[in-house]
């Protein structure tokens, strides 16, 4: 996935990329830290890849403040789990998401510095 800054202040917040299953657990990790600052269908058209996301520096300075506390007590990166809606036994299976340390630091640099980001495929 391409993320893009929308008023970046510094190199560091122009660009974010990652490969689609890293980015699976950077945004299933969203959802859930920062539900109260993200508009539901917001999150819903960024999964959509076609350029949503938040325009507010104050809303990505303070996502990146929630993942700085997850990386704090998750040091070894973001690991999600996700379990079928739906489905057969036999077709259902459950998809793990992984994003390193590494990833997490650069995507936390990206946000304190993005002036807002868009998320394109």
């Amino acid at each position: 996935m391409d993320i893009e800054g929308c008023s970046p202040a510094s190199e560091c917040g122009r660009y974010f990329g990652a490969s689609l299953r890293t980015w699976i657990a950077v945004f299933y990790t969203m959802l859930d830290l920062c539900e109260d600052l993200v508009e539901e269908a917001l999150f819903w058209d960024m999964a959509d890849g076609e350029g949503a996301g938040p325009r507010d520096q104050a809303i990505c300075s303070e996502i990146a403040e929630r993942f700085e506390t997850n990386l704090a007590a998750n040091p070894d990166g973001l690991y999600v789990v996700i379990e079928p809606s739906g489905g057969t036994e036999a077709t259902a299976s459950i998809e793990t998401y992984r994003a390193d340390r590494e990833v997490v630091l650069r995507w936390i640099e990206f946000l304190r510095h993005c002036g807002g980001f868009e998320v394109w495929r």
